[in-house]
């Protein structure tokens, strides 16, 4: 990074300059006021404020574009999607993810991150998460597989996890009990691995709901947060109240509307 006052080409990182001790201008102020409207659209998000979570990543992804930063304007047109997505907006949440995909599949590889996944992967997962609700099953299931594919290595498991949530959901929504299980269960599979405690009540209340929806009551209610008498198996009673733990948790976090059992 260059001084602006003696012109001493710096290291990239630098905050001093390292001939004068100039301060360094280490990013522009609309970059700054961007990231600082995506962060709180963020929040909102998380907190469930879709609208506010609308309206700073609106004006987030109009200082991107006025910018001409790629990198920021994917990441606030994600953003964007998402919130769509959470205030039930499937139509504009779907037409803001496939631009963002396109974007990002035109752009050079890219590590940059969304989370604790690639970009690229999440906003695939979202996008697939979306045409389930609207009954876009098959567009749903080749979305979520392509997050699958591009979910290689260790560095990749919340991502590879993500997309198999999301590929059962599909499979479970069309009553296809036999695909959802399997992928499903591939998806907790790879959340014991890797801890991936944020995973584990969302994957593992949809492959309880899908085995017992298939008479597979003896498998049980997949758990990772306690010691049982065989590893991930409970016995019927504990099943059965895992099931409508496990359907409650499909409606509150998944959006899932199954039938209580």
């Amino acid at each position: 990074m260059k001084c602006s006052r003696c012109q001493h080409e710096n290291l990239a990182d630098a905050v001093f300059c390292q001939e004068c001790g100039a301060g360094l201008e280490t990013a522009c102020p609309g970059c700054g006021t961007a990231n600082q409207l995506s962060l709180l659209g963020n929040y909102h998000y998380e907190i469930a404020q879709s609208e506010s979570a609308i309206d700073h990543a609106e004006r987030a992804l109009a200082i991107a574009r006025e910018l001409g930063d790629p990198e920021l304007e994917a990441s606030v047109t994600f953003l964007l999607g998402q919130a769509h997505y959470g205030f039930g907006n499937y139509a504009r949440a779907i037409e803001l993810l496939v631009h963002n995909i396109a974007a990002l599949d035109g752009q050079p590889p890219s590590p940059y991150n969304v989370g604790p996944a690639r970009l690229t992967v999440t906003a695939r997962c979202f996008l697939a998460r979306t045409l389930v609700e609207v009954g876009h099953f098959r567009q749903a299931a080749m979305r979520a597989e392509e997050a699958m594919t591009l979910s290689k290595g260790s560095e990749e498991a919340f991502g590879l996890a993500h997309a198999c949530w999301v590929l059962g959901l599909t499979h479970l929504r069309l009553g296809d009990l036999d695909r959802a299980i399997s992928v499903l269960e591939r998806g907790f599979g790879v959340v014991q691995a890797n801890a991936l405690s944020f995973l584990s009540p969302i994957l593992g209340s949809h492959l309880g709901y899908a085995r017992a929806l298939a008479g597979r009551i003896q498998d049980g209610w997949p758990s990772s947060s306690r010691r049982l008498k065989k590893p991930g198996v409970l016995d019927e009673r504990e099943s059965l109240l895992g099931l409508r733990r496990c359907w409650r948790r499909s409606i509150s976090r998944a959006g899932a509307r199954p039938t209580p059992p």
